[in-house]
């Protein structure tokens, strides 16, 4: 929808399109979205709800006041963040990008590296402090040129005009404004209107390029609200205070690293039995010791030293062992020194035994690694092992 005048206000700068309604004396448009495809032309997007639309018909716009508001909070949330930017991390930062909607703000700006937890905190405290000076939000238009002399920053990205738009935000009094830049958009009349802001997060992008994403106004209460309610909810669970929460979690997380190691010692010594029960069903296989077993270790690491257990024991080994990971079965070989002089390889027999189980592998001569698919034809492979061995042996 075209219309000759409009209080809407089409995407750019970094802002997003008005939403809204247009109402004729026979129709109803929800309006969710406006663009300025080439200078002077604003189209409006929307759904006919009801009735029919006429060319030539009057109508009456209406933005939605409370998505524009929330806009500008964030919008001007924008402007005093970039300058906070500038104040903490020095004056090389210029703005490289920008996303200004009802619900949060996103600022694309040139820095290396990533920010400290502490930098972080100084912009948004400076931020929030601004913010509670209510800095008066003041605009004039003026020629590029001047804006420019003034000391005004302009996004390279956008295309500028003879005549621009100035935004500044300074204290009453004072000569110097914290913030000026040349921009199109809509913004608060005073700074204390854009309510608190909340930085959730900095991240790069690449080439020398860093966002910083943050919230303002009332969802920014909410979030406080939200995280403030959370962390209630946990301390209850805790059976804590707030304040003592840190100082419960860290008991909570030594109890853990002691148990984990208890487990670990159980483990372990489960293993070693287990090892030595495996130890029982070695086969002569031409003269060579061969073993091959399932195993009940949770990971590869456990199986190894399961397998460099049994090997002391006997020195002189093959020794295939097999586990259970998620459904999938894995396999490690292991043959001594003495035996890889009389030419057993463990890739070769690792590689053999996966085949039956629908996978692959290999490794060394003294150390192989494979998976499988087939759990359920472990015991033919393990079976199969003794075959295998057989070939390989020399004459």
């Amino acid at each position: 929808v075209v219309l000759r005048q409009t209080p809407f206000y089409p995407e750019g700068g970094g802002q997003v399109g008005d939403r809204g309604q247009i109402i004729t004396p026979n129709a109803k448009i929800e309006i969710t979205d406006t663009q300025s495809p080439t200078a002077g032309l604003i189209i409006h997007y929307g759904t006919i709800t009801n009735g029919d639309v006429s060319l030539g018909d009057a109508v009456w716009a209406q933005v939605d006041v409370q998505n524009r508001i929330k806009t500008m909070r964030n919008h001007s949330g924008t402007h005093i963040l970039h300058a906070s930017l500038r104040s903490v991390l020095g004056t090389h930062v210029r703005q490289a990008g920008s996303l200004n909607n009802p619900d949060h703000l996103r600022f694309d700006y040139t820095h290396v590296g990533p920010l400290s937890r502490t930098e972080l905190r100084q912009i948004q405290s400076l931020s929030n402090q601004k913010i509670r000076e209510n800095l008066h939000v003041n605009t004039v238009e003026t020629t590029y040129a001047n804006a420019i002399s003034q000391g005004a920053l302009a996004f390279f990205g956008d295309k500028y005009g003879d005549i621009v738009r100035v935004v500044e935000m300074r204290s009453v009094g004072t000569e110097t404004p914290f913030s000026l830049e040349a921009c199109g958009g809509t913004h608060i009349a005073h700074t204390g209107e854009i309510g608190p802001l909340l930085i959730l997060g900095d991240s790069g992008i690449g080439g020398g390029m860093r966002r910083i994403e943050a919230i303002t106004g009332d969802v920014a209460d909410s979030s406080f609200m939200d995280n403030r309610e959370l962390l209630h909810s946990i301390s209850r669970k805790l059976e804590t205070s707030v304040d003592g929460l840190e100082i419960r979690l860290e008991g909570f997380l030594a109890e853990l690293d002691t148990l984990r190691k208890c487990l670990q010692k159980l483990e372990r010594d489960n293993l070693r039995l287990e090892s030595k029960e495996i130890l029982t069903q070695v086969q002569q296989i031409n003269g060579v010791n061969v073993i091959a077993s399932r195993t009940t270790a949770s990971n590869i690491e456990a199986m190894r030293e399961m397998g460099d257990w049994i090997k002391r024991e006997l020195s002189s080994v093959i020794l295939v062992l097999a586990l259970n990971n998620q459904g999938n079965p894995m396999l490690i070989s292991m043959v001594t020194s003495d035996l890889v002089g009389k030419g057993f390889h463990a890739g070769d027999i690792v590689r053999e035994t996966a085949k039956i189980l629908g996978g692959g592998g290999g490794g060394r001569a003294e150390s192989a690694q494979a998976g499988g698919k087939h759990l359920d034809k472990l015991p033919k492979a393990l079976k199969n092992v003794s075959e295998i061995v057989r070939r390989q042996a020399k004459p």
